[in-house]
């Protein structure tokens, strides 16, 4: 068997607990499958580089794992914006400020 076979059939075989897995880390279920789906997109991308298809199964788990570790990192960079902030922003844009305030008074309207 090639390595692409085995690896099809190790996830055909594998991918409820590679969900489970994902889930683990992402404690939610649109990010768990998201996970699942790019360590098999990033699996089959480097799966000419697997030297010992034996440890096919270990390998890939280790990319879910690392996956996933990426993808919260990402999460945390992101900071969640307040409903109403995000209104009273979009009002004060809204709001052109006069042309003939000096650069304290610009200061002082944002």
């Amino acid at each position: 068997m090639t390595k692409r076979q085995l690896f099809e059939e190790m996830i055909d075989q594998n991918l409820d607990h590679v969900y489970r897995y994902a889930f683990t880390y992402m404690k939610n279920q649109q990010d768990a499958e998201d996970v699942a789906s790019d360590s098999v997109e990033k699996a089959l991308k480097a799966l000419p580089t697997l030297r010992e298809p034996a440890l096919m199964k270990t390998w890939f788990f280790r990319i879910v794992i690392n996956t996933a570790k990426s993808a919260l990192k990402k999460r945390a960079k992101l900071v969640p914006i307040e409903d109403e902030a995000l209104e009273s922003a979009l009002e004060i844009e809204a709001e052109a400020p006069p042309i003939d305030l000096d650069f304290y008074e610009i200061l002082e309207v944002l």
